[in-house]
């Protein structure tokens, strides 16, 4: 009797556990408009509709994350981090929790509990668009992150880097050409025959159109805003379907329209609406 009553306390001590674990694995996950990148990570050469914003550092090796919610699923590059929320780009959070584009149909609202997983970074190789693969960083800065990785020795990130002669993590100034860290120094060298030479280490501030520009898709009506948030239109043959990595754009139109730049009141109230509707929803 003792025996059984043992193991009857184990097995529900594991299931305790077990339950514990899954509760951990599980986040309110929000949505967030504009990219940027603490680690360096270049927008203009990943996919930036797939990007998470957590509260912990991006790492040298748990980067790829895999995201459930219900029967959906995707993968998201961790390279920033939060203040304090668990942010994924807006069409994302549109795309788990909706199914659909926040372009084509966007949602307002707020936390939605998800389940994630680091998972290898073979899951994640569709968001890299350099062409070998490996994950793009800023030349100017970009080893303030690199940098610890390497001394740690082999991880994800000390085999698969790459710096380019970009100025910003958004691609508005510099030149799209790659840079190398040379045996012995701290800090790529970008200097080439065809870049700006200012520095010693040829690092350009030029204005640049990156050929594939980050865009953004704005929160909540789903409009495309350039880096600077300036609202542009795409060229949707130049863009990845209804997620766009980037594209050939121009400013829009927005004379007459003050909605450019600021969210009216309508959407401000919509917005409101959903975050009460998740207070109520978590009390």
């Amino acid at each position: 009797m003792l025996l059984a009553t043992t193991l009857f306390s184990l097995s529900l001590f594991r299931a305790v556990v077990a339950g514990v674990v899954r509760r951990g694995n599980t986040i309110s996950v929000t949505p967030h408009d504009s990219y940027q990148s603490s680690a360096g990570v270049l927008g203009c050469y990943i996919n930036t509709n797939r990007v998470a914003y957590w509260p912990s550092s991006p790492d040298c090796n748990d980067i790829c994350v895999k995201l459930t919610y219900g029967d959906r699923s995707l993968h998201v590059l961790k390279i920033d981090i939060s203040m304090g929320a668990y942010d994924i780009s807006y069409d994302a959070w549109n795309e788990l929790v909706y199914g659909e584009s926040a372009h084509d149909s966007p949602h307002a609202g707020g936390g939605e509990p998800m389940e994630y997983e680091f998972v290898d970074m073979e899951h994640c190789e569709d968001l890299i668009l350099t062409e070998d693969k490996k994950l793009p960083f800023v030349g100017m800065n970009g080893m303030s992150f690199v940098g610890p990785c390497l001394e740690k020795g082999d991880n994800y990130v000390s085999r698969n880097y790459v710096f380019y002669n970009i100025a910003d993590a958004v691609c508005t100034l510099g030149v799209e050409e790659r840079c190398r860290l040379d045996p012995g120094f701290n800090t790529p060298n970008c200097t080439t025959d065809s870049n700006d030479q200012n520095g010693v280490y040829g690092f350009s501030q030029e204005p640049l159109e990156a050929e594939n520009p980050v865009i953004n898709i704005r929160y909540p009506d789903g409009t495309f805003a350039d880096a600077l948030g300036n609202a542009v239109l795409v060229d949707e043959a130049q863009t990845s379907g209804a997620s766009p990595t980037g594209g050939t754009f121009k400013e829009s139109d927005t004379s007459g329209d003050n909605s450019t730049s600021i969210i009216q009141p309508f959407q401000a109230l919509v917005m409101l609406g959903a975050l009460l509707k998740n207070a109520f929803k978590d009390a």
